[in-house]
């Protein structure tokens, strides 16, 4: 604007900016999202309802591209309603003392840092709850050991449908003794209360195998009595892993969520202390120049960082503990105000941070005192 810009056209050039960035975000977002989906509905469990409609449409398309025009406009907004002519002439008449944040307020930057923080506790503390969760559902004693067991559901040929109960009887007591002697197994039964299933029809057998035991021949024997009847053998592992498949599914989602919002909390933290450090490089440069030690300038740097992380972690325990009865369906034997859970998320997000702060700590111990004191 002081070389005669109007500002209308360095709005514009910042919305063009602005759109830029996201619609390349937008786009990257679509491409993981393409790849990512059929990996996830192919993980998941297939008794989902509808899962096999999940896909990356053209109206999940569009959504993202009006999200990320909602987003570019949001974005915008902020540095277009500070180009006014007093505080340009303020920030031109400071701009040679050090670094200029673009006329976006450092308490701002703060407050979506804090924000940024609270949420990635919140999804901690969730995705701990449901840890929690499966771990109580691997240690529940079911009762029997699924290791070399199976479950063969058998239907009777097509030509016993109608028959007597007396010859279905007589077709069991055959398959029963037929997989009995089918070699490798060690013991057969039929079943009228199968675990994890519940109630279901008679032509269920429960069968141990040891060592030689295999499937198919176990398949092979039955259809020889039985050419047009189904036949299903599961391994009852894969029935007790699917039965606990919506607990450790569900901790999954909620454990790529925190990653995610974690790694993002601590980036963002990591940058407003570098863009932070770089505002206050002649303060720092004047510190050094006076005698600090650098050590005070990375207790200096740090400690700004630990408290807008310990306000985030506050903000986000609190939010967490308000809406734990959201997930209390989710979860097994587990309270959703377990203190241990509490205490984990915020001391492990909390030492991360600590980390992130270091880099911006040690680059303020690198200031040179004598160009700060010549930018005054």
């Amino acid at each position: 604007m002081a070389l005669g810009a109007s500002r209308r056209a360095i709005a514009r050039q910042l919305l063009c900016e602005t759109a830029i960035l996201v619609a390349v975000a937008s786009f990257l977002a679509l491409a993981i999202a393409r790849i990512g989906v059929p990996v996830i509905v192919a993980w998941a469990p297939q008794d989902i309802p509808r899962l096999d409609e999940v896909a990356v449409s053209l109206r999940a398309a569009a959504f993202t591209a009006l999200a990320g025009a909602a987003l570019a406009l949001l974005c915008w907004v902020a540095p277009a309603l500070s180009l006014d002519s007093r505080a340009l002439d303020a920030e031109l008449r400071t701009s040679g003392r050090g670094f200029s944040s673009g006329g976006f307020s450092r308490p701002a930057r703060r407050l979506l840092v804090v924000g940024e923080i609270a949420v990635a506790v919140v999804v901690l503390v969730f995705t701990g709850l449901l840890y929690r969760s499966v771990s109580r559902l691997g240690q529940i004693d079911l009762g029997f050991s699924a290791v070399n067991l199976l479950a063969v559901d058998l239907d009777v040929p097509r030509e016993l449908e109608s028959a007597p109960n007396e010859s279905v009887d007589r077709f069991y007591d055959d398959a029963l003794q037929t997989i009995a002697g089918t070699p490798g197994v060690i013991s057969a039964g039929a079943a009228y209360g199968r675990p994890l299933k519940g109630p279901f029809p008679a032509g269920d057998v429960m069968v141990r195998i040891g060592p030689g035991g295999e499937i198919p021949q176990i398949r092979a024997r039955l259809r020889a009595i039985n050419p047009s009847g189904v036949i299903q053998i599961t391994p009852m592992a894969e029935l007790v892993a699917l039965h606990r498949s919506p607990w450790t599914s569900t901790f999954a989602l909620f454990g790529s969520f925190a990653w995610l919002t974690a790694a993002l909390a601590i980036v963002g933290l990591y940058a407003m202390l570098a863009v932070t450090v770089a505002e206050r490089a002649r303060e720092i440069g004047v510190r050094l120049a006076l005698g600090a030690g650098s050590r005070r300038i990375v207790a200096l740097v740090i400690g700004e960082g630990v408290r807008i992380a310990l306000s985030g972690v506050a903000v986000g325990v609190v939010a967490a503990g308000v809406s734990g009865r959201l997930i209390r369906a989710l979860l097994l034997d587990t309270s959703p105000f377990d203190p241990r859970t509490f205490a984990a998320a915020p001391i492990a997000l909390v030492a991360v941070a600590i980390m992130a702060c270091a880099f911006p700590a040690l680059r303020a111990t690198r200031i040179d005192p004598a160009i700060s004191l010549r930018a005054e």
